[in-house]
């Protein structure tokens, strides 16, 4: 790597050389790949991963591209700026599970008869899939969208994370890309295991809505909502969003979180401070 010194630096040096060589760190690596310097980090007929020098890019930030690592100066630089962005537009993070949370999907073929729901089919499978979006949802994402950054954050696989939200926001006003599915997950059986790639300067400013706690090993930035599980349902819900989950979210003790005026916000402060044990999803 060529690293050109400044004046003073050639100064001291007592020579008139203005520039230096510094072997590439590495910063950056996509598919083992440098992307600054180009050289292949791979092992001859190895597989991805497999290195045959030390690079510091070693965390994934981007849900969709778990190939690409980054150094952990890199994404520090990178979580300033978007912790710097959110601030500045006065939101958070949610993090929002699809199944069982906000739809019901399934394979039984006797959710024909039924209105409400979309069917859709994944590339080389098969099987109809069937699903159920909770009521009012698409109100909800409008209205919470408003004060937080939405991801979504799900076990099922990336071609049936990414179908569900073109369905859910087929004009990605949303979620964007901010898919994270189960082949980028790191942990088979927990998605806590992702937030320090995600998010590397802490949890400070991220909300989840999950059914399960287990997978989040019952993070204080966890809202626990109750299960949404039945196609073939006669739901009980309130109507009013005074009892929502957005009256929940986005009362005044999360709205003081994205006020210029709070200079540390800790979400997890004050969700144990709300009813969250009553909080049932009901847009």
């Amino acid at each position: 790597l060529l690293v050109f010194l400044s004046s003073k630096e050639c100064k001291n040096g007592g020579g008139a050389n203005f520039c230096k060589f510094q072997a590439c760190q590495h910063h950056v690596v996509m598919r083992d790949l440098c992307a600054e310097c180009g050289a292949n980090l791979r092992k001859e007929g190895g597989f991805c991963g497999e290195r045959i020098a030390d690079a510091s890019a070693s965390i994934p930030m981007v849900h969709m591209i778990p190939e690409l690592h980054v150094s952990e100066s890199v994404a520090a630089e990178i979580a300033l700026q978007d912790e710097k962005a959110l601030l500045s537009s006065r939101k958070l993070v949610l993090l929002i599970d699809l199944d069982q949370t906000v739809l019901h999907t399934t394979i039984d073929g006797h959710a024909f008869r039924y209105k409400n729901i979309h069917r859709f089919r994944l590339p080389g499978c098969p099987l109809i899939y069937h699903t159920r979006f909770r009521p009012h949802l698409h109100k909800f994402l409008e209205r919470i969208s408003r004060r937080f950054q939405l991801h979504i954050c799900t076990f099922g696989n990336r071609a049936y994370a990414h179908q569900l939200a073109s369905i859910l926001d087929p004009k990605r006003q949303y979620f964007c890309q901010r898919i994270l599915s189960r082949d980028e997950c790191f942990n088979p059986v927990t998605k806590s295991a992702n937030l320090k790639a995600l998010f590397p300067r802490g949890v400070h400013l991220v909300c989840i809505i999950d059914d399960r706690g287990d997978v989040w090993d019952w993070s204080p930035n966890l809202i626990h909502v109750q299960p949404y599980r039945r196609i073939i349902v006669t739901w009980f819900f309130i109507r009013s969003f005074a009892s929502s989950l957005v009256f929940y979210v986005c009362q005044k003790p999360f709205l003081a979180l994205i006020l210029p005026s709070a200079p540390s916000p800790e979400c997890h402060h004050y969700l144990g401070a709300l009813p969250t044990c009553m909080c049932r999803v009901s847009f």
